[in-house]
């Protein structure tokens, strides 16, 4: 096997291996079988195509630490003591590591039958990417755990919160069950993580939901498989906030279309903040302009761009840093008790203080 395929082989299933002193062999380990590699760390699972000649357990950041810092072009390996140890070779450099039964890998899939989350699978992890710029992994609340998903026969509704920001987004993926009544489900943000890490070169075929567990496989081949949230996914409460952010008909003002220069005025004062231990700043609206205040030890931020056709509002606190990642997504802005961007599938909410006089 070529020691690059290799390489990539363990960056995946490094996704799935416990790394600590005292952590269990197995689950410190990626399992081969010949025709794979796998990984399991007690929550997540990965198993990626992989033909070598190899049966058993090898320490996974051993082997990917060896691996990437050899210069030869092949992997060579044998097995010795009837199987308990597994001779590598690549180049001038050999290494013997205990290789541990296939029998240890304690991973088994569950037998639930799950529902799929079918069609526009590219429309999901890009939803996953929108919605995921407010997620939290907090798990002492559910809503704050990952990002919550209301999978209909229609479409898919995304939420997520961490607490300060909220975002809410839609997808055309939908539930593959004729008349199937609408599915709440909570997936944990080291999965939502690692699905959106995998698709970057790896187009996602498949995403299914069990009972307390969800897996997403990969063109390649790759199967992603891991935990559910503890938790009860709560879409009321987000669209309490939600109801509480978005102007009603009776409102006569509504939105403001975002302007040019907001978004790179927002992303400056953001790095400059990032300085400071103070990462807050104030935000108001005056005679035509969106004013962006910042203030550090070493010097005061103070950014005015041109806002049209939205009211004043005085000073409020936000948070530069979170509010910068939003800006891609959005078209739209409304600054008032909360601030809202949004756009025709988008809306992202953060919560704000008013400035004391």
């Amino acid at each position: 096997m070529e020691r690059t395929e290799l390489v990539k082989v363990l960056g995946r299933t490094s996704a799935a291996l416990m790394t600590g002193k005292d952590d269990e062999q197995p689950f410190k380990s990626v399992f081969f079988d010949g025709e794979k590699a796998r990984a399991y760390d007690d929550e997540i699972y990965v198993e990626v195509p992989c033909e070598l000649a190899v049966k058993g357990g090898i320490d996974g950041k051993f082997l990917k630490v060896w691996a990437g810092g050899c210069s030869g072009v092949e992997i060579k390996v044998a097995d010795f003591d009837n199987g308990t140890v597994t001779r590598w070779t690549c180049g001038r450099s050999t290494v013997r590591t205990p290789t541990l039964s296939d029998d240890t890998l304690v991973y088994e899939r569950p037998t639930d039958k799950p529902f799929k989350v079918g069609n526009a699978k590219k429309d999901l992890v890009e939803s996953l990417k929108r919605v995921s710029i407010s997620m939290g992994d907090d798990d002492s609340h559910a809503n704050t755990s990952g990002v919550t998903m209301r999978v209909t026969s229609e479409g898919t509704t995304l939420y997520a919160t961490n607490n300060w920001t909220l975002a809410r987004t839609l997808s055309a993926a939908k539930l593959l069950i004729k008349k199937g009544k609408p599915r709440d489900v909570l997936i944990p943000a080291r999965f939502v993580e690692l699905v959106i890490s995998f698709a970057k070169g790896d187009k996602l075929t498949s995403f299914v939901v069990g009972e307390g567990w969800q897996e997403a496989t990969f063109e390649s081949g790759v199967v992603l498989w891991g935990k559910g949230s503890q938790g009860e996914p709560d879409v009321a409460a987000f669209e309490r906030v939600m109801e509480k952010a978005l102007p009603d008909e009776s409102d006569e003002f509504q939105t403001a279309e975002i302007p040019k220069g907001l978004n790179v005025a927002m992303s400056r004062l953001g790095s400059v903040l990032a300085l400071s231990t103070e990462k807050i700043a104030t935000v108001e609206v005056t005679k035509g302009k969106i004013i962006l205040k910042g203030k550090t030890a070493m010097g005061e931020v103070d950014e005015r761009i041109a806002l049209k056709d939205h009211p004043d509002v005085e000073a409020q606190t936000f948070a530069p840093s979170l509010t910068r990642k939003a800006f891609e997504h959005a078209e739209q802005i409304r600054v008032g008790d909360m601030l809202v961007l949004m756009s025709a599938n988008f809306l992202y909410v953060q919560a704000m203080v008013q400035v004391a006089e």
